[in-house]
């Protein structure tokens, strides 16, 4: 049987036989892509992928979802500036922080993959520069609408609230027909306000 490696693409024979490019076995398999010993051996050690390092299938899992990172092969994604990168791949999960470290996570099954996905989204990993954003600073409230400062309007006593910021957005919303997601920016961090338009 043959087959071929996902990081470097060159094509092996299984079962120690003579290979058609060297002599090289593959060392993890991940669906249909295999990883072969020498992309082992070449990450291994300090570096991109080091943190996969306790044992040589999981860095060859790690470098055959980074290869199918590479194809856009993801089952969903989701990427932000102060956060890094998160791919979905069935029931692994894929990160890349924002020194570009990669390491991945077996979470068991699709659902609970999908499940640590969504908490991850929720938890402002989703939070991308075109969303709503509300904010309190020392009382005083602010709203962004796709990168801009958006107007609020104080209620009858002169106050702003964070309801009248939400029903700012949601008129915005409603005006420009642009749907964002909706965070609330606390402390160092943000987190998707679940709201109902």
């Amino acid at each position: 049987m043959f087959y071929r490696c996902a990081v470097c693409e060159k094509t092996y024979m299984n079962k120690g036989a003579e290979p058609i490019m060297s002599s090289v076995p593959y060392v993890a398999k991940l669906e249909d892509s295999y990883c072969c010993a020498r992309c082992v051996d070449d990450n291994s050690g300090r570096g991109k992928f080091e943190g996969n390092s306790s044992s040589r299938g999981d860095l060859g899992k790690a470098l055959i979802l980074y290869a199918w990172c590479m194809m856009s092969s993801e089952d969903d994604f989701m990427s932000s500036e102060g956060y890094g990168y998160c791919g979905l791949f069935g029931r692994y999960l894929l990160f890349e922080d924002t020194s570009g470290f990669v390491t991945f996570s077996d979470e068991g099954t699709p659902e609970k993959a999908q499940s640590e996905f969504d908490r991850l989204y929720k938890d402002g990993m989703g939070a991308s520069e075109d969303d709503a954003y509300i904010s309190c600073d020392m009382g005083r409230w602010y709203v962004s609408f796709g990168g801009k400062e958006l107007k609020v309007w104080p209620n009858r006593m002169g106050e702003l609230t964070e309801r009248r910021c939400l029903a700012a957005i949601s008129l915005e919303m409603r005006r420009t027909g642009f749907y964002p997601n909706v965070w609330e920016e606390y402390g160092y961090g943000v987190r998707l306000v679940d709201r109902v338009w």
